[in-house]
């Protein structure tokens, strides 16, 4: 004998399938059932991800700059400087809700799938875009699974200094990872926006150089005691100056003469000069006359 739902009434069914107790079948309510249960995990990862959003938010006091430039839901690659793992929450954490479901970060798979708890995270609620960074990988092609969610449409996050600093300079870009983000095929139909990352203040005292260490997150440091340790030492504050975005086909001006950004260098460079700019700025204050643009 076993047991089984039909949604609204329990029934028992005999060994040979005869129904002990007659249920009466509500297929709307059934369907209904099933809906539920089809998009529960999925409105589990969601309220997780805004958890956790407002976490970074609460924790960090984070400012969202957006110079020059608004928040588009066509795809979209972002670059910026990188000081730890938890970077890309804050970006996440500044975009739109609608534009938050559709962008994905591209982290390295040997860091985020080797817990479950990084599994989880990585694949469930910020629905990262995990790539093999081994030497003589044999996972999936990068370029391929990049190039796959920006013909869907999506955005993703990418940190091109391919590690991460100590928070007051910006590491060279690697520009082959411009040809990698950016494949032929999607160029004209995406855009890119530098972004620079800056952790200001401490309990509304400037940020020195002594202390950015402490709220850096980088190689095999564990979430939670990182977290932990962030909020027994105070409230950060981080600036991020989300900068104009261009086409990786435009023309960019300068001062000097006019610059194809059609060869990854010079996209990378364009990227680069952006980031950095902006990242002085935030350290200096002077961008504490800039209103921010909080996410709707």
């Amino acid at each position: 004998m076993r047991f089984g739902i039909v949604a609204p009434h329990l029934h028992v069914i005999g060994r040979k399938g005869e129904r002990l107790y007659p249920a009466v079948a509500d297929f709307a309510a059934v369907r209904r059932l099933v809906a539920v249960q089809d998009h529960l995990p999925m409105l589990v990862d969601r309220l997780l991800a805004s958890a956790l959003c407002g976490f970074a938010r609460a924790l960090t006091g984070v400012r969202a700059l957006w110079l020059g430039s608004a928040p588009d839901a066509g795809p979209r690659v972002y670059f910026a400087n990188h000081r730890s793992h938890g970077d890309f929450v804050l970006i996440w954490a500044s975009l739109p809700p609608p534009l938050r479901r559709r962008t994905r970060p591209v982290a390295g798979a040997d860091y985020w799938l080797t817990t479950p708890l990084r599994r989880f995270l990585i694949n469930r609620v910020f629905r990262g875009v995990c790539i093999d960074r081994r030497p003589g990988r044999s996972g999936p092609n990068p370029v391929e699974q990049m190039g796959e969610a920006l013909t869907a449409r999506e955005s993703l996050i990418l940190f091109p200094e391919g590690t991460s600093s100590d928070g007051t300079r910006v590491l060279e870009f690697k520009s082959t990872l411009f040809s990698i983000a950016v494949p032929e095929e999607v160029r004209d139909k995406i855009t890119v926006q530098p972004i620079s990352i800056a952790y200001t203040h401490l309990d509304g005292m400037p940020l020195n150089r002594h202390l950015r260490p402490f709220f850096a997150w980088y190689g095999d440091m564990s979430l939670i005691p990182h977290l932990y340790r962030m909020a027994g030492i105070g409230r950060i504050h981080v600036t991020l100056n989300f900068h104009p975005s261009v086409s990786p086909t435009a023309i960019v001006p300068t001062a000097i003469v006019p610059t194809a950004l059609a060869s990854r260098k010079a996209l990378s460079d364009y990227c680069q000069k952006q980031v950095v700019a902006g990242l002085r700025a935030s350290l200096a204050g002077e961008d504490a006359g800039l209103a921010p643009l909080a996410p709707k």
